[in-house]
Protein backbone atom coordinates (compact mmCIF):
# COMPACT_ATOMS: atom_id res chain seq x y z
CA UNK A 1 0.00 0.00 0.00
CA UNK A 2 1.21 3.55 -0.73
CA UNK A 3 2.01 5.69 2.29
CA UNK A 4 0.08 8.96 2.54
CA UNK A 5 2.94 10.90 4.12
CA UNK A 6 6.54 10.40 3.26
CA UNK A 7 9.69 11.71 4.85
CA UNK A 8 11.02 14.84 3.08
CA UNK A 9 14.20 14.19 1.12
CA UNK A 10 15.67 17.61 1.90
CA UNK A 11 15.81 19.36 5.26
CA UNK A 12 14.66 22.92 5.82
CA UNK A 13 18.20 24.17 6.42
CA UNK A 14 19.39 22.62 3.18
CA UNK A 15 16.50 24.19 1.35
CA UNK A 16 17.27 27.64 2.81
CA UNK A 17 20.96 27.27 1.90
CA UNK A 18 20.01 26.29 -1.63
CA UNK A 19 17.68 29.28 -1.91
CA UNK A 20 20.44 31.67 -0.73
CA UNK A 21 22.89 30.18 -3.21
CA UNK A 22 20.47 30.45 -6.12
CA UNK A 23 19.49 33.98 -5.15
CA UNK A 24 23.10 35.23 -4.99
CA UNK A 25 24.13 33.58 -8.28
CA UNK A 26 21.03 34.65 -10.17
CA UNK A 27 21.63 37.52 -12.63
CA UNK A 28 19.84 40.78 -11.98
CA UNK A 29 16.79 41.49 -14.13
CA UNK A 30 18.42 44.52 -15.75
CA UNK A 31 21.40 42.42 -16.87
CA UNK A 32 19.08 39.89 -18.44
CA UNK A 33 17.10 42.62 -20.24
CA UNK A 34 20.30 44.25 -21.48
CA UNK A 35 21.55 41.00 -22.98
CA UNK A 36 18.21 39.78 -24.26
CA UNK A 37 16.86 42.90 -25.91
CA UNK A 38 19.67 44.26 -28.03
CA UNK A 39 18.91 44.83 -31.65
CA UNK A 40 20.94 45.30 -34.72
CA UNK A 41 19.47 47.72 -37.18
CA UNK A 42 18.71 45.65 -40.23
CA UNK A 43 17.05 45.59 -43.58
CA UNK A 44 15.55 42.42 -45.04
CA UNK A 45 17.30 40.21 -42.49
CA UNK A 46 20.68 41.84 -43.06
CA UNK A 47 22.37 42.94 -39.83
CA UNK A 48 23.67 46.49 -40.27
CA UNK A 49 26.19 48.77 -38.58
CA UNK A 50 26.33 52.55 -38.59
CA UNK A 51 29.12 53.98 -40.77
CA UNK A 52 29.35 57.60 -41.97
CA UNK A 53 25.65 58.44 -41.77
CA UNK A 54 24.49 55.20 -43.38
CA UNK A 55 23.75 51.74 -42.17
CA UNK A 56 25.98 49.21 -43.93
CA UNK A 57 25.61 45.44 -44.01
CA UNK A 58 27.99 43.70 -41.61
CA UNK A 59 28.83 41.07 -44.22
CA UNK A 60 31.92 42.41 -45.99
CA UNK A 61 31.01 40.87 -49.34
CA UNK A 62 27.50 42.36 -49.34
CA UNK A 63 28.26 46.12 -49.00
CA UNK A 64 24.53 46.92 -48.99
CA UNK A 65 23.73 50.38 -47.54
CA UNK A 66 20.51 51.88 -46.28
CA UNK A 67 19.86 55.31 -44.75
CA UNK A 68 16.99 54.68 -42.32
CA UNK A 69 16.84 51.00 -41.46
CA UNK A 70 17.03 51.98 -37.76
CA UNK A 71 13.34 52.92 -37.94
CA UNK A 72 12.15 49.31 -37.89
CA UNK A 73 14.38 48.58 -34.87
CA UNK A 74 12.96 51.63 -33.06
CA UNK A 75 9.45 50.47 -33.88
CA UNK A 76 10.27 47.13 -32.23
CA UNK A 77 11.75 48.99 -29.24
CA UNK A 78 8.51 50.94 -28.81
CA UNK A 79 6.49 47.72 -28.78
CA UNK A 80 8.78 46.02 -26.24
CA UNK A 81 9.75 48.84 -23.86
CA UNK A 82 7.23 51.62 -24.39
CA UNK A 83 6.89 54.90 -26.26
CA UNK A 84 9.93 56.75 -24.84
CA UNK A 85 13.67 56.30 -25.30
CA UNK A 86 16.75 58.11 -24.06
CA UNK A 87 20.03 58.65 -25.87
CA UNK A 88 21.83 55.97 -23.85
CA UNK A 89 18.98 53.48 -24.32
CA UNK A 90 19.14 54.04 -28.08
CA UNK A 91 22.91 53.46 -28.15
CA UNK A 92 22.58 50.33 -26.04
CA UNK A 93 19.71 48.94 -28.09
CA UNK A 94 21.26 49.60 -31.51
CA UNK A 95 24.74 48.70 -30.27
CA UNK A 96 26.81 51.74 -31.15
CA UNK A 97 28.66 54.18 -28.92
CA UNK A 98 28.44 57.67 -30.41
CA UNK A 99 26.38 60.10 -28.33
CA UNK A 100 26.27 62.57 -31.22
CA UNK A 101 25.03 60.02 -33.74
CA UNK A 102 22.29 58.94 -31.35
CA UNK A 103 21.27 62.58 -30.86
CA UNK A 104 21.09 63.12 -34.63
CA UNK A 105 18.96 60.00 -35.06
CA UNK A 106 16.58 61.02 -32.28
CA UNK A 107 16.26 64.60 -33.56
CA UNK A 108 15.61 63.33 -37.09
CA UNK A 109 12.47 61.60 -35.83
CA UNK A 110 10.88 65.05 -35.29
CA UNK A 111 9.16 63.80 -32.17
CA UNK A 112 8.69 65.73 -28.93
CA UNK A 113 11.10 65.30 -26.07
CA UNK A 114 10.70 65.71 -22.31
CA UNK A 115 13.36 66.71 -19.82
CA UNK A 116 16.68 68.48 -20.10
CA UNK A 117 20.19 67.30 -20.82
CA UNK A 118 20.90 63.89 -19.30
CA UNK A 119 17.28 63.37 -18.25
CA UNK A 120 15.87 63.91 -21.73
CA UNK A 121 13.66 61.22 -23.24
CA UNK A 122 12.21 61.23 -26.73
CA UNK A 123 8.72 60.04 -27.62
CA UNK A 124 8.79 57.47 -30.39
CA UNK A 125 6.25 58.19 -33.15
CA UNK A 126 5.62 54.47 -33.82
CA UNK A 127 3.16 53.74 -31.02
Amino acid sequence: MIKKHHKPSIKLRQLEALFRRLNTNHPRRKDVEDDLFKARAGYRWRPMERIHGNWRCINQSCKYEHIDCHLSALSDYALIFGPTISNSQLRNFLQFSSVHTATRILISLNSPSDGNRRYRVYRLPFV
